[in-house]
């Protein structure tokens, strides 16, 4: 998922997306794991950029766990931040969240 510069919400090209995940995990057994991976841009304020990364992050992670209806104690997906990952050419793809169904 990629988000808008300096933005943490989750934008109506990427709610289908959620929704994806959403569905999947409804049908999935209840011992499926989910991370959501924040990754943050190298260039510009390295704490900005990791605050929003980890916002876009829960962001991402509170959707999903309200839309498989699940409880804190049950909560199955959870956040990780990488922080900086290595550079990609696209800025778009820098502000980037990705889900990881294992």
């Amino acid at each position: 998922m990629y988000f808008d510069t300096s933005k943490s919400n989750i934008g109506a090209d990427e709610q289908p997306k959620v929704d994806h995940a959403i569905e999947l995990l409804k049908a999935a057994p209840a011992s499926t794991k989910v991370n959501v991976v924040g990754h943050a841009d190298v260039r510009g304020d390295k704490a900005k950029n990791q605050a929003l990364s980890e916002a876009r992050t829960q962001t991402v992670v509170d959707a999903i766990n309200t839309g498989i209806g699940c409880s804190v104690v049950e909560c199955r997906v959870h956040p990780v931040f990488r922080g900086a990952t290595k550079p990609v050419a696209d800025l778009a793809k820098s502000r980037r969240v990705t889900i990881d169904i294992k």
